[in-house]
């Protein structure tokens, strides 16, 4: 789950304005803590705007990550050995829930993600992707800079 300042919510871009105030300048925390754009903040409710979208897709991980018990707080969690480090993997089980896969890839080519290695930790179905997820049988294939969320039910 990402950490979020406000305004990342709707996708408000950096401001440098900070470095004309002497008493912020020195801080380049300001660099990602922008006015708030109430005009953009409207456009959050528009699917065709970049605001729209960025609120559209936070509110559908956090809706997934409510109706997933692996991801509430109190579950075990670890980061998960994968085969190629073009991926970063996590696995999270809460006592009252079955396994939890988190795949990320973080490279700007699509990377296979083969079913083997998932063997034994129960059905795993998909239950979030940033986009569609390519399906060949005996591997995923994600999409550049995409992730997958692998749950048992």
């Amino acid at each position: 789950i990402p950490l979020l300042y406000m305004g990342d919510e709707i996708a408000l871009r950096n401001d440098a304005t900070y470095l004309d105030d002497p008493e912020l300048a020195a801080d380049n925390r300001w660099m990602h803590r922008p006015r708030m754009d109430w005009t953009a903040a409207a456009r959050r409710h528009d699917p065709s705007t970049v605001e729209g979208r960025v609120f559209g897709w936070l509110q559908r991980l956090g809706r997934t990550r409510r109706s997933l018990p692996a991801l509430l707080g109190g579950a075990e969690a670890s980061t998960w050995d994968v085969w190629d480090t073009r991926l970063l993997g996590w696995h999270r089980k809460h006592p009252r829930s079955g396994n939890f896969i988190g795949l990320a890839n973080v490279a700007e080519e699509p990377v296979d993600v083969p079913v083997t290695p998932l063997t034994g930790l129960g059905f795993l179905e998909p239950v979030l992707a940033s986009a569609p997820v390519d399906w060949r049988g005996d591997r995923w294939v994600l999409p550049p800079l995409g992730f997958l969320w692998l749950a048992e039910r």
